[in-house]
């Protein structure tokens, strides 16, 4: 079962929805995601390579929403990276209990 802190980062700061033990799901008007959380038992840092996640990317509607996501981060008790300028697009990461972005 994903850890407390990985749960509620999923359920009250990103809108997914509680399916099971391990899934979870958002919905918005026009797309669905289905997202399967496995713990392996051990601690470590997440690692780059085949199969690893080093981060998940949401979409906004604009500067505004991307800055209110940052309030609510924050606010929640995570640090955050702040809004970034990726010149193509502006950014905001965060970690969540299971030591990811």
């Amino acid at each position: 079962m994903p850890d407390p802190t990985a749960r509620g980062a999923l359920t009250d700061l990103l809108g997914f929805t509680t399916i099971d033990k391990t899934r979870f799901q958002v919905t918005h008007a026009h797309s669905c995601a289905e997202l399967n959380v496995v713990e392996t038992g051990t601690r470590t840092f997440a690692e780059l390579g085949a199969s690893g996640v080093h981060h998940v990317a949401f979409g906004v509607k604009n500067d505004e929403e991307l800055l209110e996501f940052q309030r609510k981060i924050e606010a929640s008790g995570f640090r955050t990276s702040d809004y970034l300028d990726r010149f193509y697009f502006y950014s905001l990461y965060f970690r969540a209990g299971w030591r990811s972005l």
